[in-house]
């Protein structure tokens, strides 16, 4: 097996390392927007509930709406506990992405040079079946002259 062959095969393994981390990431990226979705699906029903105790008239007494607007309050803090948490998030889905861009990139240069290493053994092959071939018609010659 010539060196180029040896070098394809360690390439493409490579590559498949490298593929395999470039999926690790981009499920990383999937999770982080999965998190986040849940984080807004959770503040527009904390928002809906916010607004049901606004709009909410039959607070008879000061207890009631004492009580009413701690609620609001207490709904508002969590709203903003979850703004903080997606701002979080957002920032490492950036860096996540980043990562992800990079890998793209260095997957698409391992796949070039794999395609690369599977061109030059094609030539290599290529090369010595013309070699076998001159030197059978050199024999032939050579066999045909005596």
């Amino acid at each position: 097996m010539s060196q180029t062959h040896l070098k394809w095969k360690r390439m493409r393994r490579v590559h498949g390392l490298e593929s395999g981390r470039l999926t690790a990431l981009v499920a990383e990226v999937v999770r982080i927007d999965t998190y986040r979705n849940r984080l807004a699906d959770h503040r527009a029903s904390l928002l809906s509930m916010r607004d049901a105790s606004l709009s909410n008239e039959n607070l008879s007494t000061i207890e009631l709406r004492c009580q009413n607007n701690r609620w609001i309050d207490q709904i508002n803090e969590q709203v903003i506990t979850i703004d903080r948490k997606d701002a979080e998030l957002q920032q490492l889905r950036e860096q996540a992405e980043k990562r992800v861009m990079d890998q793209r990139t260095k997957v698409r240069g391992l796949e070039i040079l794999v395609d690369q290493l599977k061109h030059e053994i094609r030539l290599e092959d290529e090369s010595e079946q013309m070699l076998i071939a001159d030197e059978s018609a050199l024999q032939d010659f050579q066999g045909s002259k005596s």
